[in-house]
């Protein structure tokens, strides 16, 4: 649970840091077409700088802040959701699956 919440935070951080050199660079963080949200590059850049290999889904974005709103990241059995809040430190809720079940 501490590995996914650890990885959750990572990718929040470098997805705001990314964001500043892709909004430099003029070049697209964000797309909506994919199941990430995020652009390719920006997902597999993203991915490597955090060290991690779960699941990235940037739900919501602040485009004038490069600020995240909203994001999910999955790990294994872990589910981590963040929300941003009004202050900086936002709000972390982690879900643990027990159980799968078969339709």
């Amino acid at each position: 649970m501490r590995s996914a919440l650890r990885s959750a935070k990572n990718v929040l951080l470098n997805t705001e840091l990314l964001s500043i050199q892709y909004n430099g660079l003029d070049e697209p963080l964000l797309d909506s077409s994919r199941e990430s949200g995020m652009a390719e590059e920006a997902e597999e850049e993203v991915k490597s700088y955090s060290g991690v290999e779960g699941e990235i889904h940037l739900v919501s974005w602040d485009k004038a802040k490069c600020r995240v709103l909203s994001m999910t990241y999955q790990e294994g059995k872990y589910l981590v959701i963040y929300e941003a809040d009004d202050k900086d430190s936002g709000i972390w809720t982690i879900y643990r699956k027990t159980r799968h079940y078969k339709n």
